[in-house]
């Protein structure tokens, strides 16, 4: 069970001392293991405790160098996603690190992670800086010393620290936010990435990378070096006013749609009215994204079949600290007054919801809110839904969720289902796309702002950053949600060449709530690869049924796989050498080896409640292999183990 924080209602809670601590001594050895167990066939469960128990007929030493397991595939790729990089002016506006508003330490150390991680390339979620709105203003740094600086000075020093990521071979693909929501900024913005227009990188213009730069002792723009270079294809944007600000294209089989909702260059909507529509409010953000809904639509349905679609923008549709939103000023469907205040409300977000859902969207990604948390967003009547992921804070600013949920406060908790959280810190994520399934990868380091519940840091603490948790889904699959003290029986589904899997026992321990008193549901995703010559059965990626950041070990289960009988021998069976097998180190083990404790025993029979952790068994009767374990990852049935 995880700590409380002072009110008592916490599921993740913000990072103390003495886990910064832990995470730099023992969680030393996990940094960069998802992205070296990726490359090998590695699960969630690679980063959980040492194995301790020892499987009858089996022991690592023994093990087949035959039995190699090629997961994630060889044409797994990966991209990287950061969210807001804004440096705030707080006790002073420079601290000799991060000029012109822009959180270029934290940006510096994120590129470095995207590069040893080999991805292909990087997507911001908005708020490229903290003044893209202010036309002039000066700085003082911690030395004294001031400096005048602009809007386009920030959004500038933005684009030229992406040189790190061009010169590597990583293309970089920016979202604008809030604090970047002028047209001025949105001229400026099209000027400077020009990528969003047609995806040929390292294209920076000259003066950008030559910028006036009044931190270049410590903190230089690197010099461009190797030729452009093109990724995705099929550019698109709604209209004139928002090429390159809002934009969809391909990479691979992945569809990216990039949603702005700010000011476009002509202050003219995708429907060719005014961007700021008095009738509607005295901001125009709550009507730009339902005037591109039809071309969001056409995006989403023109893409080819069984291909990924994942949605970004810098607002999300329900957010915990922040009330704006994605389609307006609060997440309800029409107008309201709370706490005194009148809000216009989204009334389009229905229609937005299930636009995406219809079209096979699984995940919206957004930032705006500063903390690391994932949610699952429904219509008001529940008839369709999506995962929404907040991107960790990537800027000195961090924010603290509202202790009434602003779901509770403007949708009657009508929207949102909670999943994981964690705030205080500073983080980005690692997406590996391997043809039907997607697994995401949270990484994080603790900041320890001025105040746990809102605050800021003055200079870029120390980012030890390590493996947090993995989630992700397959187009092939299913997602079960799952409530506190709720069995996992009802967990099963079958894979493409006819392999049913079922989870015959275990339940979802997790009785912790948020800040705001409500309970954390797990969202438990299957995804499927076709039999290979090794397997018995279907390869199963199971994600999603640990809850407990930084650790891969789940509630104990008993997961149960059908297998095909004439890719085995009773002699194998007998002897203990065939049943679920799971990957480890590149190669196909028996689960039980990666559970975090406990001994392995072999039953030729069926499962029979009471049995503890790591007994595992052959079915013979309905041709079923089952462990009980406490670990997600890829599973199979498997000969020679």
């Amino acid at each position: 069970m995880n700590k409380k924080d002072k009110q008592g209602q916490d599921q993740q809670p913000a990072v103390s001392r003495r886990d910064f601590i832990k995470r730099s001594s023992a969680g030393i050895g996990l940094l960069g293991l998802p992205a070296a167990m990726a490359a090998c066939g590695g699960s969630g469960s690679d980063n959980s405790t040492s194995a301790t128990s020892s499987t009858a007929g089996n022991s690592s030493s023994a093990t087949s160098t035959a039995l190699t397991a090629a997961f994630p595939t060889a044409s797994a790729w990966k991209f990287g996603v950061m969210a807001d990089t804004q440096w705030v002016t707080v006790t002073y506006g420079d601290d000799g690190r991060n000029p012109h508003t822009c959180a270029v330490d934290i940006i510096n150390q994120l590129n470095t992670q995207f590069i040893a991680a080999g991805v292909k390339f990087v997507v911001q979620v908005g708020d490229l800086c903290d003044k893209g709105t202010s036309s002039t203003f000066t700085l003082t740094k911690s030395d004294g010393t001031s400096y005048a600086s602009s809007l386009l000075l920030a959004e500038d020093t933005r684009s030229a620290f992406t040189q790190k990521l061009f010169n590597a071979g990583i293309g970089f693909f920016p979202l604008r936010g809030n604090h970047d929501d002028s047209a001025a900024t949105a001229k400026e913005f099209q000027r400077i990435f020009p990528q969003t227009q047609n995806g040929t990188h390292n294209v920076t213009p000259a003066d950008v990378l030559s910028l006036s730069n009044p931190d270049a002792s410590v903190q230089p723009v690197v010099a461009k070096t190797g030729s452009s270079f093109t990724i995705g294809s099929n550019f698109n944007s709604p209209s004139t006013g928002l090429t390159g600000l809002s934009y969809a294209f391909d990479v691979n089989n992945l569809r990216i749609v990039m949603l702005d909702q700010f000011e476009p260059t002509n202050s003219t909507n995708a429907d060719g009215n005014p961007y700021t529509d008095s009738t509607l409010s005295s901001t125009g953000y709550n009507r730009t994204i339902q005037t591109q809904q039809s071309w969001i639509n056409t995006q989403l349905a023109g893409r080819t079949k069984g291909t990924h679609a994942i949605v970004f923008s810098h607002k999300g549709l329900v957010t915990e600290d922040h009330a704006d939103v994605l389609l307006g000023d609060c997440p309800a469907p029409g107008s309201i007054t709370v706490n005194n205040t009148n809000y216009y409300g989204s009334p389009k977000m229905d229609d937005f919801i299930s636009g995406l859902s219809s079209n096979g969207v699984r995940l919206l990604m957004c930032g705006h809110d500063h903390m690391h948390d994932r949610s699952k967003i429904s219509t008001i009547d529940g008839s369709a839904s999506l995962t929404q992921q907040v991107g960790a804070s990537n800027s000195n600013k961090f924010y603290y969720p509202a202790t009434t949920a602003n779901d509770v406060s403007f949708s009657s908790g009508k929207r949102q289902t909670v999943v994981s959280h964690e705030r205080n810190t500073i983080g980005y994520y690692i997406f590996t796309v391997d043809g039907d399934n997607i697994s995401i990868d949270y990484y994080s380091a603790p900041a320890y702002p001025s105040s746990p519940t809102g605050g800021t840091v003055t200079t870029t603490p120390t980012l030890g950053f390590t493996w947090r948790e993995r989630f992700g889904y397959g187009l092939g699959g299913k997602e079960f949600i799952i409530a506190p003290m709720a069995s996992f029986s009802s967990i099963t589904d079958t894979g493409p060449g006819g392999t049913v899997m079922s989870i015959l026992d275990g339940k979802n321990g997790n009785s912790a709530i948020d800040v705001a008193g409500r309970s954390f549901r797990l969202a438990v995703n299957t995804a499927w690869f076709a039999a290979t010559t090794l397997t018995a059965s279907d390869v199963l990626l199971l994600q999603g049924m640990s809850y407990t950041l930084g650790s891969g070990v789940t509630d104990t289960y008993v997961l149960s796989m059908h297998y095909d009988p004439a890719k085995v021998s009773a002699a194998q069976i007998a002897a203990g050498k065939f049943g679920l097998a799971s990957v480890q180190n590149g190669q196909w083990v028996n689960t039980v080896s990666a559970n975090s404790s406990g001994s392995g025993s072999f039953v030729q029979g069926a499962w029979v409640s009471g049995y503890s952790l790591g007994t595992w068994g052959v079915n013979t009767a309905n041709s079923t292999v089952w462990a009980v374990i406490d670990h997600n990852g890829y599973f199979a049935a498997v000969a020679g183990i």
